[in-house]
């Protein structure tokens, strides 16, 4: 038994050798993933808090009652702004990432309580979710270049644009209580999201300084730098009424909660 237990020299070997070779494979995909993905930049976004999640919800649903949407930078360094944990009006992947993650969920277990459930059901608002970032994507870089703004950054637009889904699920929870519950609270959280777009993105892309300028240049007789301004103030309108739209077309795949049978009701099968 102890001589079946022992570790040949060329067993030792070959494990020495497999475990060089699988530390040579890790290094280099990790060194690809970095080349192609900046971990650190990621990190960045991903620098949150259990309260600054809270306060952002809190400011997805009630636009209205925040007053200040500047960007924080860090007094050292002018140039570096602050984490997402540190500045309210800073973007963030986290709570994007959740948002798409429990809507899919939401609408899962929507399907499920109905009698024509389908594997397909599931697919479809995973397929809808990742075709509605890309056109949006798609969609700001292109405006973007037709009125000449350089809009922030890649993972930035995503994390903004990604907040409609925490959004949704709101609205989706509230269908637990009645459909025209739903209805009435998908109106209100698409309204105050196209409100939270707007107000991100006018300091984002019509920074205060531009805007004095343009001020005391149309009082000397330039309007030239009026003109950028205004068309910075109608993109950043039409971005955010356009969210309206992606908004109603995900809140088409909602959990079938209220078509639970209840006491003394008949089954209720969805078409």
């Amino acid at each position: 038994m102890e001589e079946a237990l022992q570790v040949t020299p060329a067993a030792l070997s070959a494990m020495k050798l497999g475990a060089s070779h699988y530390n040579q494979v890790f290094h280099d995909s990790t060194s690809f993933i970095q080349r192609i993905v900046n971990t650190k930049r990621l990190q960045f976004y991903f620098a949150v808090t259990n309260q600054c999640i809270m306060r952002k919800i809190g400011v997805l649903l009630f636009p209205y009652t925040h007053s200040s949407w500047k960007r924080q930078i860090h007094a050292s360094e002018a140039s570096i702004p602050l984490t997402p944990a540190e500045d309210i009006n800073t973007p963030d992947l986290y709570l994007p990432f959740v948002g798409i993650a429990t809507y899919i969920i939401f609408c899962a277990m929507g399907y499920a309580v109905d009698a024509s459930y389908d594997m397909q059901h599931i697919s479809r608002p995973v397929v809808c979710s990742i075709a509605v970032v890309a056109v949006e994507l798609i969609g700001f870089k292109l405006a973007s270049i037709a009125f000449g703004i350089a809009g922030p950054p890649l993972l930035e637009i995503v994390g903004i644009f990604g907040y409609k889904y925490v959004s949704l699920c709101v609205a989706l929870l509230l269908s637990l209580i009645h459909p025209i519950a739903y209805y009435m609270a998908l109106a209100y959280v698409a309204a105050a999201f196209g409100v939270f777009i707007m107000r991100t993105l006018n300091p984002l892309l019509i920074p205060q300084t531009e805007q004095r300028r343009a001020g005391m240049l149309s009082e000397s007789g330039v309007d030239q730098t009026g003109k950028a301004l205004m068309a910075r103030t109608y993109f950043v309108f039409i971005v955010g009424i356009s969210q309206v739209a992606p908004m109603i077309l995900l809140g088409l795949f909602r959990p079938a909660f209220f078509l639970l049978q209840r006491p003394g009701e008949t089954p209720v099968i969805a078409g």
